[in-house]
């Protein structure tokens, strides 16, 4: 999975990125957010483990600062993982 960085005014430099992943769900439903990574990570791009072969996800990313962790971003597009996943 690949994000850009945030576009926000904050005048302090990013210190990590949270991952948030969930099954995709029609509007209307609960949905639960899953945390993907176990510390915050520095790179733009993350490898889920875990996935569900043919399964449909969505993610979204939370910035850290130090001074705390913005709110996380809108959910991306539903992404269908391919027959080939590994669990």
């Amino acid at each position: 999975m690949k994000f850009r960085r945030p576009a926000d005014n904050i005048d302090a430099p990013v210190t990590g990125y949270h991952v948030q992943r969930s099954a995709y769900v029609l509007a209307g439903d609960e949905v639960e957010w899953e945390t993907v990574n176990d510390a915050p990570i520095t790179d733009l791009e993350l490898d889920v483990d875990h996935m569900t072969p043919l399964s449909r996800d969505q993610f979204r990313v939370a910035a850290e600062y130090s001074f705390g962790m913005s709110d996380f971003s809108q959910p991306s597009k539903p992404v269908t993982t391919n027959n080939s996943v590994c669990i």
